[in-house]
């Protein structure tokens, strides 16, 4: 983290997730990447990786939304409370129509987690440039996205930032959050070399974002 010259958090919506946890900061999951490796080949980046050593201390966990939104609940994300937004929608007297109806029914419907399991994985290319600038593979879903977060991330302007969209074959939304592309961006910026950052299945299964489930009452 240390080694991020600009923004270390990025988000769509939200600057709500880190492209490095630093040093005495929270991981809030198994995703969080706390450390990066460049070295020559696959095989010594992995097994760099793997030397490095990191000291947990384990914070009481928030599994369930409702749980969170309990009192005195941890705060799950320093960026913002742990109830994110509320919206309301209002059309027509409800009440009325309820109370002037020969039924009520009310139930409640909840819809799973849902892991996107896209055949490829997340992958990224960057590529430092004669001019200046740097190349951006990208496999993302927003070529527009991307480079505005990868140059906040490296505080740098925009157009110094060539990104361009590979076909990054499923995604199905799964890939329209950041996962390696400022990672990869940062150890090209700063060996001067092209880097390419590949995830594993099951990096990839922990790290990526997944379709939330939901909890809807009705009436």
């Amino acid at each position: 983290a240390a080694d991020v010259p600009g923004e270390r958090w990025n988000g769509l919506l939200y600057n709500d997730w880190p492209g490095f946890v630093a040093e005495g900061e929270e991981v809030r999951y198994v995703g969080d990447v706390v450390a990066a490796v460049a070295a020559v080949d696959r095989h010594t980046a992995r097994e760099a990786a793997s030397l490095v050593e990191v000291e947990y201390q384990p914070l009481p966990a928030v599994l369930d939304p409702a749980a969170a939104l309990e009192p005195g609940a941890p705060r799950v994300n320093p960026v913002h409370d742990n109830l994110l937004s509320r919206s309301v929608i209002r059309r027509g007297d409800a009440d009325a129509a309820l109370a002037a109806s020969a039924h009520v029914v009310s139930g409640t419907w909840t819809t799973q987690r849902i892991e996107h399991l896209f055949l490829e994985p997340e992958s990224a290319l960057a590529e430092p440039l004669s001019d200046g600038r740097l190349r951006l593979c990208s496999q993302g879903q927003g070529v527009f996205d991307d480079r505005r977060q990868v140059a906040r991330f490296l505080c740098i302007r925009e157009d110094r930032i060539f990104a361009e969209m590979v076909p990054n074959g499923g995604a199905f939304g799964g890939k329209e959050d950041m996962s390696v592309q400022a990672q990869t961006a940062l150890l090209a910026w700063l060996t001067g070399r092209p880097v390419k950052l590949t995830l594993s299945r099951e990096e990839s299964v922990r790290l990526h974002p997944k379709r939330h489930p939901l909890t809807m009452h009705f009436t």
